[in-house]
């Protein structure tokens, strides 16, 4: 890969995302973002506050998002952690 080549993604909001009413935090290149709510969702007793987007370039640009809260979150990250292990979970 050149220089040239080399694609620099800024932190803001990408074309693909259709949640304007999100507060931008992060993007991954062009194929996640996330960003807080306007105004949280009940869910199951919680509030959700956060949602996220992945961009899916196979089913021609449709958009999967989720709307998320903290214990979400934690529950992925231990779902990732098992996937992906490193010497430190080891």
């Amino acid at each position: 890969m050149t220089s040239d080549d080399k694609k620099i993604w800024r932190q803001e909001r990408p074309n693909f995302c259709p949640h304007l009413e999100c507060q931008f935090i992060f993007r991954v290149m062009d194929a996640m973002c996330g960003g807080t709510l306007p105004i949280p969702n009940p869910h199951n007793g919680q509030l959700n506050t956060h949602r996220f987007c992945l961009n899916d370039v196979d089913r021609k640009g449709e958009i999967f998002d989720l709307t998320v809260n903290k214990n979400d979150i934690d529950w992925f990250r231990k779902l990732f952690d098992k996937m992906f292990p490193t010497q430190e979970h080891l």
